[in-house]
């Protein structure tokens, strides 16, 4: 059970929670957590979760604005349709709104009550709520509960879950958020044997798989390469060098001979790709043109179709005594010639894309350097215009203070100070606060985003309180998810009403936290689909962007990416902990 309390007034805050604190001790009642809070935007930013194991008071008065407790009411009924709603109030008057705002609460508790009254009322709300968190829920609900975390969720709004790259840890996809929390998906799926487990790392929800993806293109090869690599060097020994040295060749793997040869064209193939330096696993991490998946379908089927003809042709010999040794000899010379041109166009393919995205990111910082230079040249202007300003402002102050005239120092004030105090709080002023990032990259690609928002008239907000430095992943994948995150947070903020974007660099201890979150359009975006190749909002030929961020971040086992969407707030942190 998790219990939460809004209360603005402190000697009624202490009442609540005293009563509260008391009850839960004497009925042996030890919620997951009990908060209270004095301002509703804190709590609110509280409720991730959904179920009738939440339960909340609510003080229909805060701040004088009397109606501000039933719109907390329905922000959190819009956000869990089965949360326990109780109003403590001195107005009762407003009961009856509470149907008009459709909160359902389950009990007003007047705060004129005798301390035996309210401590009954507190009491029978508290049982309640007990008795809603250990029944069993309905089944069309997802509901998940250890000593670490408590879920309760609509079945039909979730996707999937899988786990993090994060140990002890799993991720779960919905319609509306993405939440990380620790548990394992062996523990999940006993509780909810609904969900169907496809992998050893995926649970889904098969009521909303719409269809099957049968061309998984870098699977075959990741299965084929190996094998076909093997066979080759196998073959190549068995061919040429053992007749070479008087032996002949080997046909039963299982003999002693076969054995060794099996065992020394391993090491072979290993020494092979590391001689060569050929690591295909960031095949993983890039994305590939139609092209490309084009040519590596066809390097599939020749792969399969080898090793169906060379294998069918050896049965033939063995089996039905007809003769192929040169046709083999010939299509294993071939082809080593075929595989050797494969693996290199593979390797420059590769090393291309690593090319091309390091000019990519060097164009960026040029041009993001410059537009921080124009910045701190304008800024070096204004300064130098105040300046000028300020000594004639000190001059007339002195004159006007040496003839004790105070219709001159009004009038100074009036047209000059008034309104200074405005000027110097100027958004653009924030590009300062950028001091503290040691990174010289990063500072240029921060100055340049930030410049790239006020050329929009995007209000652009900067928070790096302390000096940091980007340590837990390498700086270049940092700036790539940095600068995509920031370009698609000022492009989703120039069409909102109220056009905003905020950045934080924070550290804590060892843990390193990106936050950035901009106003968006729609009140809510699915955000289960965001991360897929190709799947944007913006139009066709988009949707590579966070693609791009979610296969960087899960290529690193102590970093997470954990995105919200709500309120017209579309919000990202990225945790990051330096390996040893």
């Amino acid at each position: 059970m998790r219990i939460f309390v809004l209360e603005d007034d402190f000697s009624q805050q202490t009442r609540i929670e005293t009563t509260i604190e008391k009850l839960l001790k004497a009925h042996h009642i030890i919620p997951s957590s009990f908060e209270v809070f004095g301002k509703p935007d804190e709590l609110l930013a509280e409720v991730h979760e959904k179920g009738a194991h939440q339960l909340f008071f609510l003080d229909i008065e805060i701040r004088n604005e009397e109606m501000k407790g039933l719109e907390v009411a329905r922000k959190i009924r819009d956000r869990d349709p089965y949360a326990l709603i109780v109003f403590v109030t001195t107005h009762s008057e407003f009961m009856p709104l509470s149907f008009r705002y459709q909160v359902s609460a389950l009990d007003y508790i007047d705060k004129a009550l005798s301390a035996e009254e309210f401590e009954s009322r507190i009491e029978t709300a508290l049982l309640y709520a007990n008795s809603q968190d250990s029944k069993s829920l309905a089944e069309d609900c997802f509901y998940f509960k250890s000593k670490f975390a408590q879920f309760q969720y609509p079945f039909k709004e979730i996707y999937y879950l899988e786990t993090s790259p994060r140990p002890h840890r799993v991720i779960l996809y919905t319609k509306t958020d993405r939440l990380e929390f620790t548990a394992s998906l062996e523990e999940v799926f006993k509780q909810e044997p609904r969900l169907l487990q496809c992998h050893r790392s995926f649970l889904i929800n098969p009521a909303n798989v719409v269809h099957l993806d049968k061309k998984e293109k870098l699977l075959f090869f990741y299965g084929l390469f190996p094998m076909i690599l093997m066979n080759l060097f196998y073959r190549g020994v068995s061919y040429f060098v053992l007749p070479f040295l008087g032996q002949g060749q080997v046909y039963d793997g299982y003999s002693f001979t076969g054995l060794c040869i099996i065992i020394f064209n391993f090491f072979l193939s290993l020494a092979f790709l590391k001689w060569l330096d050929y690591d295909f696993t960031s095949l993983r991490r890039e994305i590939l043109d139609t092209g490309f998946q084009k040519s590596l379908t066809k390097i599939n089927w020749i792969m399969g179709a080898y090793y169906l003809v060379i294998q069918s042709l050896s049965y033939f010999e063995y089996e039905q005594g007809i003769q192929s040794t040169t046709v083999r000899h010939l299509i294993l010379v071939f082809y080593l010639l075929f595989f050797m041109g494969v693996i290199k166009k593979l390797d420059t393919y590769l090393k291309n894309k690593l090319h091309e995205r390091l000019n990519q990111e060097q164009t960026l910082r040029y041009r993001d350097m410059e537009r921080h230079s124009r910045h701190i040249e304008e800024l070096y202007k204004e300064v130098r215009s105040f300046r000028h300003d300020y000594t004639n402002l000190l001059t007339s102050l002195r004159l006007g203070i040496e003839e004790e005239d105070m219709e001159q120092i009004k009038e100074v004030y009036d047209s000059v100070l008034k309104d200074s105090s405005e000027k110097l709080q100027d958004n653009k002023y924030d590009l300062g606060r950028l001091v503290n990032v040691r990174d010289r990259a990063l500072k240029s690609l921060l100055a340049g985003k930030f410049i790239k928002a006020r050329e929009k008239d995007i209000v652009f907000n900067v928070e790096v309180p302390e000096e940091i430095q980007v340590e837990g992943m390498r700086l270049l994948d940092f700036l790539t998810i940095v600068s995509i995150l920031c370009d698609n947070a000022i492009e989703a903020s120039a069409e909102a009403g109220q056009p905003h974007v905020s950045i934080a660099f924070l550290k804590s201890g060892v843990q390193e936290t990106f936050i950035i979150e901009n106003s968006i359009k729609e009140e809510g975006i699915d955000i289960s689909e965001i991360f897929s190749f190709g799947v944007s909002s913006k139009g066709e030929e988009r949707g590579v962007g966070l693609y791009t961020v979610m296969k960087i971040v899960e290529s690193y086992p102590n970093a997470s990416l954990n995105t919200t969407c709500q309120d017209q707030v579309f919000r990202q942190v990225l945790t990051m902990i330096p390996t040893e």
